[in-house]
């Protein structure tokens, strides 16, 4: 049976739990058009990496620990909404675990193994509209100052593995833009050693991304960071050695990059990381949701990109949470040399195969240079480059709450495929 809603009321689950388990969830919930599956984890070390889908609850079976230990440990640590099926146990263990996790206020409901599924999901559909609307969030979400709905929030990599085609550009612009919508943002940088931010960005090289393993909180992470307009910034490493220190930090100790990031979603709404061309790369790649690739117009630059492509979509597959339907391809600094479509044309023949459509073409613009020798944000200087760079930042950042932005169409525009 299907439903029918209204707008964009979805309430976007996470299933955790043993594969068996998650399959049959995932069965349930895709003939429920009130649902949608954001992110699925069968083990207890990819939870709180999927947990940066940032869903409105995660509905969780028990049996996926090893451990009481450890789930009440991993229970304690969200702050999403949760459903718990409990798996068969002795009656004074059952009452045990139950005794150490009364009063979290987000676990929503402790169940049986046997429990009836299509009850717990009326139950999950009624608890959030509920809650939503109780947030003033009316059909979904609240309107923030300047008439913006919120986003669910979005963790965005901006990388390519050439250097010098303006990552840290697009990223700073981004970051931004999505600053002045209302959305609490930090943008971070990962940029090799010295980061370019502080620089441009006329900040203090310290404190930087180095000191989070000092005191991996919240309250840590606000001390660390500094103010550019309405974002919050958090510069990169100032030594190859802290940067080397982070990249072998287990990625479940309390100052990882991981732990940041996790920490960072319950402050920000918009997390963009500006990442290095470099092994530093796959920290980032491995907490995003969405990912923005920058190429320039040229036969290697494409190649590269491609290789890029490659590298997310096939090489690391499974070790992250991005898709196609949630990465962007933007040519940058565009002129009369290279058309974008065939430079797009050749980037594509080398991938042999399915490619990112071109989201945003920004043309190469004096004024953008200027601004950054100026050390002012280049959106903040240029209409035209502002203009060029809108269409990702709707995509990105888009009103429809628990959506992408990315209506998965395209269209040929002069031989080029563009998203819309």
């Amino acid at each position: 049976m299907s439903w029918n809603t209204q707008g964009n009321d979805t309430v976007t689950v996470l299933l955790a739990g043993p594969k068996n388990r998650t399959d049959v969830w995932q069965t349930a919930l895709s003939k429920d058009a009130r649902f949608r599956v954001s992110a699925i984890a069968n083990a207890p070390d990819d939870l709180m990496v999927k947990l940066a889908s940032r869903p409105d609850v995660a509905l969780m079976d028990g049996a996926m620990f090893t451990d009481a230990d450890g789930f009440v440990s991993a229970m304690r640590s969200m702050s999403e909404d949760v459903y718990v099926v409990l798996p068969q146990l002795a009656p004074n263990d059952e009452q045990g675990i139950r005794s150490e996790l009364a009063g979290l206020p987000h676990l929503k409901g402790l169940y049986a193994v046997d429990m009836n599924l299509q009850t717990l999901v009326e139950k999950i559909f009624a608890d959030t509209r509920a809650a939503k609307m109780a947030s003033g969030a009316g059909a979904w979400g609240a309107m923030s100052g300047n008439g913006h709905r919120p986003v669910t929030a979005r963790i965005v990599t901006v990388w390519n593995i050439a250097g010098g085609v303006g990552k840290t550009t697009i990223a700073s612009s981004l970051a931004y833009l999505a600053s002045q919508r209302g959305y609490p943002t930090l943008l971070i940088g990962m940029g090799s050693p010295p980061d370019d931010l502080p620089m441009m960005l006329r900040l203090s090289p310290e404190p930087n991304l180095a000191h989070w393993p000092q005191n991996p909180t919240i309250e840590g992470l606000r001390v660390i960071t500094q103010k550019v307009g309405s974002m919050n910034v958090l510069g990169g490493f100032v030594d190859d050695m802290a940067a080397g220190q982070m990249a072998s930090a287990n990625r479940d100790s309390p100052g990882s990059f991981q732990s940041l990031i996790n920490t960072a979603i319950r402050e920000y709404a918009v997390v963009v990381i500006d990442t290095p061309p470099s092994s530093q790369a796959a920290l980032a790649l491995g907490v995003s949701n969405h990912l923005v690739l920058v190429g320039t117009p040229s036969m290697a630059t494409a190649m590269r990109t491609a290789e890029a492509y490659r590298m997310v979509f096939e090489r690391m597959a499974g070790m992250h949470s991005l898709s196609e339907t949630t990465s962007y391809l933007v040519l940058n600094r565009a002129g009369k040399r290279v058309e974008p479509r065939d430079w797009h044309r050749w980037a594509a023949e080398a991938v042999s195969g399915g490619f990112l459509p071109l989201i945003a073409t920004i043309p190469d613009n004096d004024a953008v240079g200027i601004a950054q020798d100026e050390r002012v944000i280049p959106v903040e200087r240029s209409e035209a480059f502002r203009e060029a760079l809108m269409p990702l930042a709707d995509a990105l950042f888009s009103e429809n709450y628990g959506n992408s932005g990315n209506t998965g169409r395209t269209k040929s525009i002069l031989g080029v495929k563009v998203r819309f």
